[in-house]
């Protein structure tokens, strides 16, 4: 079901909207269950762990990054503009504000895919090392791989 008066009022409120059709209707979440974070806050939250995997990946060997594989290459790459709206939009206010999240800047905070569940996922995997004891700037390479996967 989509909201069909979400183009007018945005429109009237002069927020750009992308020409990809309806907007999907936000439901709250259901008694006892935790609404999802605000999109800033969770993208935030996304920026702060693929910072921490890029830095550990940088540091790692030679041999490290071959046995990772596809998973060394970089690891941030958007969010879908048309799916993920408002993630994107808060992406770019993030990246673009100076002094926060600068090694992003060079890159394009939109993906032709969608990509946030997968990015929750990861999300997940990163939270469960750091309670664990894993530091943002000490992962290793046993760390990494957990969180990443890899055999």
């Amino acid at each position: 079901m989509f909201d069909s008066d979400a183009r007018g009022a945005s429109e009237e409120r002069g927020d750009a909207i992308p020409p990809c059709g309806p907007t999907p209707v936000n439901y709250l979440a259901p008694p006892g269950l935790a609404a999802p974070p605000a999109p800033a806050d969770e993208v935030a939250e996304l920026l702060v762990m693929f910072s921490c995997i890029e830095r550990a990946i940088s540091r790692l060997t030679r041999l490290e990054a071959a046995l990772l594989g596809d998973c060394a290459g970089g690891f941030f790459a958007g969010f879908n503009e048309c799916l993920e709206a408002a993630h994107y939009r808060a992406a770019r206010a993030l990246i673009d504000r100076p002094g926060y999240f600068n090694e992003f800047q060079a890159r394009d905070p939109g993906s032709p895919l969608p990509r946030l569940e997968g990015y929750r996922h990861l999300l997940g995997r990163f939270d469960l090392e750091r309670r664990l004891g894993a530091s943002c700037a000490e992962l290793t390479f046993d760390q990494l791989r957990r969180m990443l996967g890899v055999q």
